[in-house]
């Protein structure tokens, strides 16, 4: 689902604001890590290069790939907020993949309008939690 679907995310965030909006559940670091590294190379190498904004777990992987890529910027909520769940919005697309526990899965919704209202408050929210 990944590999497959990242031509058009990235076709969708160049028609909107060039950001994955979002958080991320610690356990999708480790277990695509290949696949973030992936996508990362594509982003550098594209003419228009995205921003991640994401909220992730405060845990050890998390803390190492803060600050190693450009454009990418993680922030922490306090421990006892944890995401079991990543949840990102690119474009029209809104993203989860559970990756916690096995069977991993995915599920993808295609919604402007959604996706326009969560931009907006995961905006705000960057505002508010740094």
């Amino acid at each position: 689902m990944l590999y497959n679907n990242l031509p058009e995310w990235e076709r969708s965030l160049a028609r909107s604001d060039f950001t994955y909006w979002g958080f991320q559940d610690h356990s999708f670091a480790e277990q695509y890590r290949d696949w973030l590294d992936y996508s990362w190379q594509r982003q550098v190498a594209s003419k228009h290069p995205l921003r991640i904004c994401l909220y992730s777990n405060d845990v050890q992987i998390e803390r190492r790939r803060k600050g190693r890529v450009k454009n990418c910027d993680i922030r922490f909520f306090p421990k006892e907020f944890s995401f079991d769940t990543t949840f990102w919005v690119a474009g029209d697309y809104l993203c989860m993949v559970f990756s916690r526990e096995k069977p991993h899965y995915g599920l993808q919704i295609k919604d402007a309008r959604l996706t326009a209202n969560l931009r907006m408050v995961f905006r705000v929210l960057w505002g508010l939690v740094k």
